[in-house]
């Protein structure tokens, strides 16, 4: 027997999903886990660090921000992170709107860039009301003392 006898088309169609399943829950749990160990590193250094200034008698120096607040969450790169994926679809509603403008189906296909369009247009928005709001007051520390 071959190979092509066992997977038949049916099989396939069954199969991408729980493979797409599994792979994005998998791909969640690495993230978790890598997400750990930074944390646990950044751990270990300050324990060392302070055990060190503490044998020292030397101020404890404070902790670090790092510790306290996940990769995804630190606010310049989240914005950056909109802002990217807002140019992202928008240029990509932009193409697939065109590219089935072109193809022949004018008048009812086409609509369909609209969507990854609106999408990325929403991020844009999003990321240019955040920058907004977030910004320093005139009189205060700027963007540049916190780097």
């Amino acid at each position: 027997m071959t190979t092509n006898q066992f997977i038949t088309p049916d099989l396939l169609s069954l199969m991408i999903p729980i493979v797409a399943i599994v792979m994005g829950i998998g791909l969640a749990m690495l993230s978790i886990y890598v997400d750990f160990l930074r944390k646990r590193e950044i751990l270990n250094a300050v324990h060392r660090e302070r055990m060190a200034a503490i044998e020292k008698g030397m101020e404890l120096p404070p902790l670090p921000p790092e510790i306290f607040q996940s990769r995804d969450r630190a606010g310049r790169r989240n914005r950056e992170r909109t802002r990217e994926r807002g140019l992202i679809l928008t240029f990509v509603g932009i193409a697939i709107g065109v590219a089935l403008w072109w193809t022949g189906n004018k008048h009812n296909a086409a609509w369909w860039g609209l969507v990854p369009l609106g999408l990325g247009l929403a991020y844009l928005i999003s990321s240019r009301l955040r920058t907004a709001e977030l910004a320093p007051p005139a009189s205060g520390p700027s963007d540049q003392d916190f780097r």
